[in-house]
């Protein structure tokens, strides 16, 4: 078990990292005229997340929840927040829905190859079912994203 000092680094870090996807996913919107609201609501989805590990993080400020630092590759969730300022930057300047959806398909992916949002045995019952609520959440997310993305096949075709 990790010390809650460490615990609270890493909530922090996945608040920003869900904060960071919601301003990805709102700028989609702004930018992919006629899909605003597929991007939208997308965005409002991750922002949620960002709220849910806001509590976890009182709760392990209060020290109401344990949590279980070693599924966690802190490089990876930084390399992963330092790539989506990249991905704002370049959407900013101007972007497609088909790119969008792909950029966003790579980022969902990226979270579960990474297992961000996996329990361990060593988490409370609170934070097992907050991981869970957000691991499927995201898997939606990337059930929506293919659809997406193969209707714009479907309309190439």
């Amino acid at each position: 078990m990790s010390q809650p000092q460490d615990l609270l680094r890493v909530v922090a870090l996945l608040v920003r990292h869900e904060e960071s996807i919601a301003k990805l996913y709102a700028t989609f919107a702004a930018k992919c005229s006629g899909h605003e609201k597929f991007w939208g609501d997308l965005a409002e989805d991750e922002m949620e997340h960002a709220n849910s590990l806001r509590a976890v993080h009182a709760l392990i400020e209060n020290g109401r929840v344990a949590m279980e630092e070693r599924k966690f590759n802190l490089k990876a969730l930084q390399t992963s927040l330092d790539y989506l300022k990249v991905l704002l930057a370049n959407a900013e300047k101007g972007i497609s829905h088909a790119r969008a959806v792909a950029m966003a398909l790579q980022v969902e992916n990226s979270m579960r190859e990474n297992a961000f949002f996996e329990a361990s045995d060593g988490d409370g019952e609170e934070l097992k079912s907050v991981l869970t609520k957000l691991g499927k959440s995201d898997s939606a997310h990337t059930q929506r994203l293919r659809k997406a993305m193969g209707e714009r096949k479907a309309d190439r075709a």
